[in-house]
């Protein structure tokens, strides 16, 4: 129960580090595609049955259990990617929990805390966690394997008639996850073929886990045909070196330290020596492993460094080797067991350190672009959309045209109704902008900190101040992002009008006014509704600045008939001294110059005061 306690804080931890970070990067473009075969990202939502179908049709090469738990999820929880990535984590964690299950039950009670230190401090899996893909199911479903045929083989006990089924279920879902489950199979048939007493239990355990394949028949038909095929499209000419492949292997197992390596190669020494029987079972099925996966990597070229993820479907049996080699250090001599948070100490130096470009395919780009899901969430929550611009990068990963020929900008914004422009260069950023200043009152600037220096993200500023924006809010976004949101000066960042006036025939909305940065224009944000649909052509607002006197020294008007929503107008002031002054509407028929009165609780007029205004001296 002890070791439970230890256990529970790290599994905690993890979570909470997991959790902070399901919205930190962009979809990368195979966690696209998850939300694309289940539906996420159509019209109507998919049922089981069109999952599959459209696993057939476009991912022939992977199975269909994880599509079809997250289509359950999403029906569930939402059909979100922050959510599906709560989905792998929480995989990813029963994962841990079985590592350390196993350790106790295989090796010793201690061992298990070795165990889920070391798979916790694992960088390349802690990375696959929060990916919305089938990789944490993958090592969960290899590991619950191994856990009921060990019971099964090395048990006291005969085994019931429950075991056997269970086990003919978990080799049913982990051979429908992932096609490299074949690898851990092999290991296990090997094990099992060469190192287990032939008995009635031996027969029962192969009956068990040939059902479970044979039950996999009719979609490893797909595989076969559609799927090989695609596999191999991907792969093209490449075929890497096995020993790049085994460096590669090397690197993610061991957190890219050769001290843990060569710690993990004493530990297994020094258990062999001491003949402890757990290591026997569980160095033979990670070796195997390890044989099995070069074979399969020398046969196909399937396997890259950059696909390591692939060899996940051993990271189970191969944590359970670590810690054994890390318990035979311990019982050589007792403090050696601290040497376990090396793990920890090497995984973060991997992790920061390292060029991940060379592990990973299809995501490093999401590592490096702020998360446009979190944009298109905010900008669908606000009541006036804002125009969204891009700078730093071109987002290639955004408009990535896939099989469905539906990139994420669609998902994402267009089909929202929200423009994103994306843009490297500050002339064509400021061509774009200014074109849209009188009729965008809000733009939203995402700067990529990582391509954008202090200097250029001030000429950006400078540039918005000088097209009349207002820089209402800075704020981090993303690992490397931050989001700078601008309103017209005349808004003062609200999005509330400041006064409501009735009118016989509008209900006007003024939202403030401002001077332009160049002081030669009163700029005017307003917005007005029509309360009869059928408001005269002729129907005229005349903005008018007035004096002490109440001379009139600028005006503006402006048919109310061609003014759709949220509207900034300009008032030519060059020729205005400085001084106080009022900002008076009118509203009138420019062919009777007939006036329509504006309401009030206590009297009625012609003209209505909106605003106060200073004029400096200049």
């Amino acid at each position: 129960m002890a070791h439970w306690l230890c256990a529970l804080p790290i599994l905690l931890m993890v979570a909470w580090l997991c959790i902070r970070q399901i919205d930190l990067y962009p979809p990368s473009v195979d966690e696209f595609y998850s939300l694309l075969n289940v539906g996420f990202a159509t019209e109507s939502a998919y049922s089981p049955g069109q999952v599959l179908e459209s696993l057939q049709t476009n991912s022939a090469n992977h199975g269909p259990l994880y599509f079809i738990l997250l289509n359950m999820w999403g029906r569930l929880a939402g059909e979100d990617i922050a959510l599906a990535r709560v989905l792998t984590i929480f995989c990813g964690l029963l994962s841990l929990a079985v590592v350390f299950r196993l350790a106790r039950y295989t090796i010793a009670p201690l061992a298990g805390l070795m165990a889920l230190v070391i798979a916790a401090s694992s960088t390349f899996f802690n990375f696959y966690i929060t990916y919305a893909r089938m990789y944490t199911l993958l090592a969960l479903l290899a590991g619950i394997t191994m856990w009921l045929y060990l019971r099964l083989v090395q048990g006291r006990a005969r085994g019931t008639r429950a075991d056997y089924l269970a086990l003919a279920a978990a080799t049913y879902a982990l051979a429908n996850t992932h096609v490299f489950s074949a690898v851990f199979f092999l290991a296990l048939g090997a094990y099992h073929l060469l190192h287990v007493r032939k008995d009635r239990r031996w027969l029962h355990v192969s009956l068990a886990v040939g059902a479970g394949l044979l039950l996999f028949a009719p979609w490893l038909t797909v595989l076969l045909g559609a799927g090989m095929e695609r596999s191999f499209f991907y792969l093209g000419d490449y075929r890497p070196a096995l020993l790049d492949n085994l460096v590669a292997w090397l690197a993610v197992t061991f957190n890219g330290s050769w001290l843990l390596l060569l710690m993990a190669v004493a530990g297994w020494l020094l258990c062999w020596r001491a003949r402890l029987p757990a290591l026997r079972s569980i160095s033979l099925i990670g070796l195997y492993f390890v044989l099995a996966l070069g074979l399969v990597a020398e046969l196909t070229g399937i396997l890259a460094p950059n696909k390591m993820r692939y060899a996940l479907a051993g990271w189970i049996p191969i944590a359970l080797c670590l810690a054994a080699a890390q318990y035979g250090l311990m019982q050589w001599r007792s403090w050696l067991g601290l040497l376990s948070l090396l793990w920890l100490v090497a995984g973060i130096s991997f992790q920061q350190n390292t060029d991940w470009d060379s592990y990973f395919s299809g995501r490093e780009l999401s590592f490096a672009e702020p998360p446009w899901q979190v944009l298109s969430r905010w900008a669908q929550a606000e009541d006036k959309q804002p125009t969204i611009y891009w700078y730093g990068s071109d987002a290639g990963h955004l408009n990535w045209n896939n099989f469905w020929q539906y990139p994420q900008s669609d998902y994402y914004f267009s089909d929202h109704g929200i423009e994103l422009e994306t843009f490297v260069q500050p002339d064509r950023f400021e061509r774009h902008a200014r074109h849209l200043a009188l009729s965008e009152a809000w733009h939203w600037l995402v700067l990529d900190e990582s391509q954008v220096d202090a200097t250029a993200a001030a000429q950006l500023d400078d540039l918005m101040t000088a097209l009349n924006y207002r820089a209402c809010e800075s704020s981090p976004f993303g690992l490397s992002g931050r989001l700078v949101k601008y309103s017209w000066v005349a808004l003062a960042c609200q999005d509330l009008p400041a006064t409501v006036h009735d009118n016989a025939l509008v209900d006007y909305e003024f939202y403030g006014a401002a001077l332009s940065q160049d002081a030669t224009q009163l700029l005017v944000v307003d917005r007005w509704l029509a309360r009869d649909t059928a408001l005269p052509a002729q129907t005229n607002l005349s903005l008018q600045l007035l004096d002490a006197e109440w001379q009139r020294l600028a005006s503006l008007d402006l048919p109310l008939a061609t003014r759709p929503g949220l509207r900034q107008s300009a008032l030519d002031i060059r020729g205005v001294a400085a001084g106080d002054y009022r900002l008076m509407a009118a509203i009138y028929d420019s062919q009777t110059m007939l006036r329509s009165e504006w309401q009030a609780a206590d009297e009625s007029t012609a003209m209505r005061q909106l605003a106060s205004i200073i004029i400096p001296e200049k």
